[in-house]
């Protein structure tokens, strides 16, 4: 069962903690601040000031775990990246570009660009200029890189929402050395991130559209388009994963189970569709199913990265007793 839409009156301060955390996730921003006022206001001295600073930081962490995404984060850096480049020969051809150049010269207003992506000739001139600039060519892999380097190309195009770019860089990776540090994080990422089937230029396309569109707000449009490809490419799994993460913002919570259930079903490793069920956990309070969730994320990845948040978070519901 969801939450209350309205933050009902006469809680115990425990209650209200539980709350905020479940607003938290559905991403109800006023209802998890009013939720968090009155758990301390009824608290009071009663709880230590390193547990407010520890709850505090565990907020802010959730803030950018869970409410902001991925792709989100991996645009803002590109395109800070991106408007860099005055005086080059990548930055000259963005002069041409009205757009472009405007961004260039207002480094601070980066989603003004973002928001100018939905523009499919803007998606060109990103595709066949800024990207190749910045070491992200679309269609080809670049020679001659380190392991490392390989590796963090292999990151930054699944958060772009490229598959076939992603898996190309790790498989790279790996070539130049399968023992390697780097390697087995390419081993990890390669078997809990990436799609199991090739993904098609179609299909690669259609999915970054939607993923512009969500980082520009154009939720509707951006819904539209991701459930017409887990339609026409139900192999696909990266779609079904956004598309829950919106329908939990429009409290459509066992809709986003479903689409997560049949993710993990399809492929058991795909590490984001246990992610996406963790998140569910918390917003039903079944703090058990999170901890079998857990379980399996740290098999999958014992450095998942979105895993160290969700263990702090179980840590301090054990803590207050809040189960």
């Amino acid at each position: 069962m969801l939450p209350p839409k309205e933050v009902p009156d006469g809680l115990t301060a425990i209650e209200y903690q539980r709350l905020s955390i479940r607003y938290q996730m559905l991403k109800w921003p006023k209802q998890m601040a009013a939720s968090s006022r009155y758990s301390m206001a009824l608290a009071g001295d009663a709880v230590p000031e390193e547990t407010r600073r520890k709850v505090g930081a565990l907020m802010a962490a959730l803030e950018i775990t869970f409410t902001v995404n991925d792709a989100v984060n991996a645009v803002r850096g590109t395109f800070e990246e991106a408007v860099r480049l005055a005086g080059s020969e990548a930055g000259k051809v963005l002069d041409r570009n009205e757009t472009l150049a405007k961004a260039k010269r207002n480094v601070g207003n980066v989603f003004s660009l973002a928001n100018d992506l939905a523009n499919s000739a803007l998606h060109k001139v990103v595709e066949g200029v800024v990207l190749p600039r910045i070491g992200l060519p679309i269609d080809y892999l670049p020679e001659g890189l380190s392991q490392s380097e390989y590796l963090k190309m292999g990151a930054r195009y699944e958060q772009l929402g490229f598959a076939e770019q992603a898996r190309a860089a790790l498989q790279k990776t790996i070539a130049q050395g399968s023992e390697t540090m780097q390697a087995k994080r390419a081993k990890i990422r390669l078997r809990t991130r990436i799609p199991q089937a090739v993904v098609s230029d179609e299909a690669t396309r259609r999915y970054v559209d939607a993923l512009k569109l969500y980082i520009t707000q154009e939720i509707v449009d951006a819904k539209a388009k991701l459930e017409l490809l887990i339609r026409e490419y139900p192999e696909f799994e990266w779609p079904y994963i956004q598309l829950g993460h919106i329908l939990l913002t429009a409290s459509e919570v066992d809709r986003a189970f479903d689409l997560a259930s049949k993710v993990v079903r399809q492929n058991p490793n795909m590490i984001k569709g246990w992610l996406l069920l963790a998140t569910i956990d918390l917003i039903y309070w079944n703090i058990a199913k999170l901890e079998e969730h857990l379980r399996k994320i740290k098999l999958l990845d014992p450095e998942c990265p979105e895993l160290s948040t969700f263990e702090q978070l179980l840590e301090l519901i054990n803590q207050q007793g809040m189960r």
